[in-house]
């Protein structure tokens, strides 16, 4: 799985470079920008997967529905 990353990450950086040495200019700005999103993103799920957890057993932890018993007529 390491290498598998390791080596997604090698082909994405040629691009990278490439994008900021023609179409950027040689401004880096908006592919750090993109990097730190896709980093806060990685930071992120894993609270987001606690929070979606929490409100599960939250939710199961409660009663369940039951229908309302019927009123006597009078």
């Amino acid at each position: 799985m390491i290498m598998a990353l390791s080596a997604v990450v090698a082909l994405l950086q040629y691009p990278c470079f490439t994008l900021v040495k023609g179409v950027l200019g040689g401004d880096p700005l908006y592919v750090n920008i993109a990097l730190t999103l896709l980093s806060l993103l990685a930071f992120i799920h894993p609270v987001c997967v606690y929070l979606h957890c929490c409100g599960l057993a939250a939710q199961r932890g409660k009663p369940k529905d039951t229908l309302p018993s019927p009123s006597p007529s009078s």
